[in-house]
């Protein structure tokens, strides 16, 4: 399964928590992040943390990634 990042607002009132919830439930290898006292829109109403949020899971996966290329060549 696709490493997915999901990123919700607790105080999101377009598509509430528990949309958040079920779809981290049904894709596999996805992790939920809650922002506190957030919205519909964290990238707009949190950018930094947002950001932070997008490039620790990127590199994260990215490091990973070069480690197992790194012991399979």
């Amino acid at each position: 399964a696709t490493p997915t990042l999901i990123l919700w607002g607790s105080e999101d009132n377009v598509s509430p928590l528990r949309v958040g919830k079920i779809l981290q439930y049904h894709l596999k290898n996805s992790h939920l992040i809650v922002y506190d006292k957030i919205g519909h829109t964290p990238m707009l109403e949190a950018p930094e943390i947002w950001t932070n949020a997008v490039c620790e899971r990127l590199l994260s996966k990215l490091y990973i990634g070069s480690q197992f290329l790194a012991h399979t060549i």
